[in-house]
């Protein structure tokens, strides 16, 4: 059978109680000693001191913990510059956004490759075609024979288109020179363009 444990008697209560009352009191003489000498910093607080580290001071050379105006109003130019450039920044974003929707949207590099291989073919087959009808030994799109122009006959064509061209700007100056009178027959304030557009005529100038 274990050993009774004998009550602690009344006056070792006392004894821890006063113990601990030794303690606090020593703690606060501490913290204060410690306040007394700059080494922490303590605020009242009613009947009690509260007590906390020292807050480092603020280097005045130290542009991150230096507070003055000119300091403030360099913090304020440099957030004004980054808004500045974030908004420039999005407005490229932006931009960018565009055009590659419209790289998206446009012939990619393969469809355009084909089409020019095909445009060459095309090319390579009109050369050929244009080479044979120089030569006045090929044959026309009806399979006919292609007769080559000599000089002679270039001259002739020549000559007649001048000679029709003159016709033409002869006719064509009559043909003004009696509008003119009509005009004139219509009374003043009529337009040729506007008496042609009465009369459903179309013509040249």
């Amino acid at each position: 059978m274990p050993p009774r444990k004998e009550k602690p008697e009344k006056g070792e209560k006392a004894t821890k109680a006063e113990r601990a009352s030794v303690d606090d009191a020593a703690t606060v003489k501490i913290l204060k000693d410690l306040h007394e000498a700059n080494l922490i910093a303590g605020k009242s607080a009613g009947k009690q001191t509260v007590y906390h580290a020292l807050q480092p001071a603020l280097d005045p050379s130290d542009p991150s913990t230096s507070t003055t105006h000119e300091s403030l109003a360099a913090l304020d130019t440099s957030i004004v510059n980054l808004r500045n450039e974030i908004t420039a920044l999005k407005q490229t974003e932006r931009q960018l956004k565009l055009e590659l929707s419209a790289l998206s949207a446009s012939v990619s590099t393969s469809d355009l490759k084909q089409e020019i291989e095909t445009f060459e073919k095309e090319e390579g087959e009109l050369k050929g075609r244009l080479s044979v009808l120089k030569g006045g030994d090929g044959a026309g799109d009806g399979g006919e024979k292609v007769k080559g122009t000599s000089a002679d006959e270039k001259d002739e064509v020549e000559r007649e288109w001048k000679v029709w061209a003159r016709h033409a700007a002869t006719r064509k100056k009559i043909a003004m020179e009696l509008w003119g009178v009509l005009l004139e027959g219509c009374g003043e304030g009529r337009d040729k363009d506007e008496l042609w557009e009465e009369l459903g005529l179309e013509g040249d100038e």
